[in-house]
């Protein structure tokens, strides 16, 4: 039901976000309630928060589902989460290891949050010995630079070779 859910916005997302209406999107409902109450299904929600966005008053460029830990943070604007990320043109869908920065961008300004962002993530890969295969030294490209140079690792997932259920949970 996961893989179905996220490859239906995966699919749909672009034309909607360019030629339909924001407010009642259904897409938006999917993002919202349909695919967090799947995840939930799957890791429960006494550790996690998990939350949709298809943006705020206006069609996101990049929509995301966050996956936090309580013990970490329970906002997308600071700390580490889970984050499934769509790309803007509607060619992947990533999963990610990835940081907040509204608090950074609001602290420090856009040009220095850019570089903290990247120099984190970098810290943070080497840390945590994060495998070549979840971050092989190029950047995702989802349509958002911050969300790209945040990214700690990730897992790429295209139409082709889209994963079920067992495989998203695995990853």
């Amino acid at each position: 039901m996961i893989s179905e859910l996220l490859a239906t916005v995966l699919m749909s997302y672009p034309n909607a976000r360019k030629n339909e209406a924001f407010s009642g999107n259904e897409l938006g409902r999917i993002m919202r309630r349909e695919i967090p109450a799947e995840i939930e299904k799957t890791v429960g929600t006494r550790n996690y928060v998990i939350k949709g966005s298809v943006g705020q008053g206006g069609w996101a460029t990049v929509p995301w589902i966050a996956i936090m830990d309580r013990r970490i943070t329970t906002t997308t604007q600071h700390g580490i989460y889970i984050v499934y990320l769509f790309s803007e043109n509607g060619n992947a869908l990533y999963l990610t290891l990835n940081q907040g920065c509204m608090d950074l961008i609001k602290m420090y300004g856009r040009p220095r949050t850019e570089q903290m962002l990247s120099q984190k993530a970098a810290e943070l890969r080497n840390a945590l010995s994060i495998p070549k295969e979840l971050f092989d030294g190029t950047h995702i490209v989802t349509g958002n630079k911050y969300y790209d140079l945040g990214c700690i690792a990730y897992q790429e997932y295209v139409m082709a070779h889209f994963p079920d259920d067992t495989a998203l949970c695995r990853d």
